[in-house]
């Protein structure tokens, strides 16, 4: 655990102080680099403690691990971005108070149900998981790029259609494949 403070601290301060300090600055590249070598204190650690690691190396080595789970890094920072910003859009840039912001996500949690019913039982049912993954991961884009153009003229109605598909690509690209 030492170790994977040792990479994730200052990681997240360089990044942090990055765009104040300077990208090529002494103080943010020793952050870098210290978080490099906590990676790899990290991972000599993993590969020293086997079956008791906290994440077991030799899982990585199986393909459907590795892309589902990259997968699903991507997927939850584009969702948690949505979660985060979209919000402060619809309050900030939209003028809706709070309940009324927090009523809009409604169809992110709806898409995440109706991908659930529909994904899920797919991927159980046929043991195919690929497609449904990709195209997951290809109407995540799509979202995403949607989302990057919401101004404060674009209509309610097409913010929730957006959030409404990024709540369905969570669930299928993330959780029910």
């Amino acid at each position: 655990m030492l170790a994977l403070i040792i990479c994730l601290l200052p990681l997240l301060f360089a990044v942090e102080q990055g765009p104040r300090w300077g990208w090529a600055d002494g103080r943010t590249l020793a952050l870098f680099a210290l978080g490099a070598a906590g990676l790899v204190l990290f991972l000599l650690a993993q590969k020293r403690a086997a079956d008791a690691a906290l994440l077991p190396t030799p899982m990585f080595r199986n393909p459907v691990f590795s892309v589902y789970n990259g997968v699903n890094v991507l997927v939850g920072a584009a969702v948690f971005g949505a979660l985060s910003v979209l919000p402060l859009h619809l309050q900030l840039v939209k003028g809706l108070s709070p309940t009324e912001a927090g009523l809009m996500m409604l169809p992110q949690t709806l898409g995440i149900v109706v991908a659930g019913r529909i994904a899920g039982p797919y991927v159980t049912r046929s043991g195919r998981y690929k497609g449904v993954l990709l195209g997951g991961v290809a109407l995540m884009v799509v979202a995403t790029f949607w989302f990057g153009t919401l101004a404060a003229d674009t209509p309610l109605w097409r913010t929730g259609v957006a959030a409404g598909v990024m709540g369905f690509v969570s669930d299928c690209a993330g959780r029910s494949c």
